[in-house]
């Protein structure tokens, strides 16, 4: 099994806690909008001090959801989407 790794700038961190990290995808990305969690154990600093790298496994699939945008509804997940490590490398 290999590896796979992409580099993530700091804005995109949207939160942490103790064992996962909270990561927002680009704008640029079909899939602007949408958020993703992913263990603490699979993030490591980048080169400098604005990125991170995340590493996955090949056959990894990642579940990106993203929530509602009102008042009532900002916690809610309104949309899924589940795409597999070498979409989330195109994506980057």
């Amino acid at each position: 099994m290999s590896w796979q790794k992409i580099t993530v700038n700091i804005q995109n961190v949207k939160t942490e806690t103790k064992k996962a990290v909270l990561i927002a995808m680009p704008h640029k990305s079909d899939y602007d909008g949408f958020k993703f969690w992913v263990s603490k154990n699979m993030v490591h600093p980048g080169d400098n001090s604005f990125e991170v790298t995340v590493s996955f496994p090949d056959n990894w699939v990642f579940r990106l959801f993203k929530n509602g945008s009102g008042k009532y509804n900002a916690y809610d997940v309104v949309e899924e989407e589940k795409i597999d490590a070498e979409t989330m490398c195109e994506q980057w």
